[in-house]
């Protein structure tokens, strides 16, 4: 991993804009990891209602990762 933040110049894989202080990485594992637990329960529910959890679950996840600070 790198360090946007420790360096002076930024390198080419740190994007403009990017939030320096927290790890873009480590937060697109948690939404993920976050989106597939809760996601668990689709598979015992019929196919419109899966679809409408897995939404449910996105959003949730979304938001706690990156936008609620928790994480």
């Amino acid at each position: 991993m790198h360090n946007c933040a420790a360096r002076s110049i930024q390198p080419k894989d740190c994007l403009p804009g990017e939030n320096m202080d927290t790890d873009a990485g480590m937060q697109r594992r948690c939404f993920w990891l976050l989106l597939t637990l809760l996601s668990l329960g689709a598979f015992f529910l019929p196919f419109g209602w899966g679809v409408v959890e897995t939404l449910v679950a996105a959003v949730v996840s979304w938001w706690i990762v990156y936008r609620s600070g928790i994480l």
